[in-house]
């Protein structure tokens, strides 16, 4: 409620700059795993590239018993071609709970997964979609939630807060904002995000944690008084 935001309206274009705050789901049912699994072959085949056998599903050695459920995680592995060619093998990796998860490369994954079946994993793969519907990364023992804070480690349900519309008018107020915040980095934060919403509609933003948001809406609102100023000089 209350999203989009306007922030800016640039006095020459009249182009607007707005806050929007999403719930974005990046969950992967099994289903659309085996879709994209599917998607991912035929795109090999037309290049006449061999899909390797390493793509597909994986499940968990290391860990078999997540956030005590008695469960191990499992995994869909899709290899990035450009790496073969660079003498490392590295994999796309998405799970029930998350679409882009961190690539892995090829010793990593056969040493903390095993290959198996979609048939194998199928019952894994649905149980761990709902868990993270609902469950943090640390399952029932959640020191956090244990005294009533949130935790959202690993859930598929996230908030993400996006800088939208005429971005680069106010890029420098914003990367202020993070300087000031003292972080050692203020371009880590500056992230660009492509989202689509329900409605189908394609949304392209700047990324901003939600401990930042307050600021940043101050040093953008606060440019609009800086150029009524200035116009009201000339």
């Amino acid at each position: 409620e209350g999203f989009p935001q306007l922030l800016h309206t640039c006095p020459s274009s009249g182009a607007e700059t707005n806050l929007m705050k999403l719930t974005v789901d990046r969950g992967v049912s099994f289903q659309a795993a085996l879709a994209k699994l599917s998607t991912y072959q035929e795109e090999w085949q037309k290049m006449e590239r061999g899909v390797s056998p390493e793509c597909g599903f994986w499940v968990s050695t290391y860990v078999t018993n997540w956030a005590q459920t008695g469960m191990p995680r499992v995994l869909m592995a899709t290899e990035i071609w450009r790496t073969s060619t660079r003498g490392t093998r590295t994999f796309r990796i998405q799970r029930p709970n998350n679409c882009d998860s961190l690539a892995l490369a090829l010793p990593d994954l056969s040493s903390n997964y095993r290959k198996a079946t979609a048939e194998e994993v199928k019952e894994l793969w649905a149980f761990w979609y709902e868990f993270a519907l609902q469950q943090c990364d640390h399952g029932l023992k959640c020191k956090s939630r244990a005294i009533g804070a949130p935790c959202t480690r690993g859930m598929r349900m996230s908030t993400v807060c996006l800088i939208s519309g005429a971005v680069l008018p106010v890029w420098a107020y914003i990367d202020s904002v993070f300087k000031a915040m003292r972080h050692k980095q203020s371009q880590q934060f500056l992230r660009v995000v492509r989202t689509v919403l329900l409605t189908g509609e394609r949304i392209v933003g700047l990324n901003i944690p939600e401990e930042a948001v307050e600021q940043v809406v101050g040093a953008v609102e606060a440019l609009d008084g800086c150029e009524e100023l200035v116009a009201q000089e000339g």
